[in-house]
């Protein structure tokens, strides 16, 4: 899939009036990066008000699941927006 990407990449930079496309590349795939990141909060702060709140030994698991789903998310988005900015940068 990367390979695909960089071939999207190298034919969009080598048009100078696509220049604009790239910067547009570059601003969607920032904003999606802060998606990712609110939707770890979201998931962060449900899983802790789950487990503070609500003492069923299920829900317990529910807001783990949550709290490993928030780190999860974050180490997965920020992999692939480092990955996709290191490829709009060439």
């Amino acid at each position: 899939m990367n390979a695909d990407i960089e071939e999207i990449v190298r034919q969009i930079s080598s048009k100078p009036n696509d220049i604009l496309a790239l910067g547009r590349t570059l601003m969607a795939s920032r904003r999606t990066f802060l998606g990712v990141i609110n939707t770890s909060v979201c998931f962060l702060g449900g899983g802790i008000g789950i487990i503070k709140y609500l003492h069923d030994p299920l829900l317990i698991a529910l807001g783990l699941v949550l709290i490993f789903s928030a780190f999860f998310s974050l180490i997965v988005g920020y992999k692939n927006y480092r990955d996709m900015d290191k490829l709009l940068s060439q």
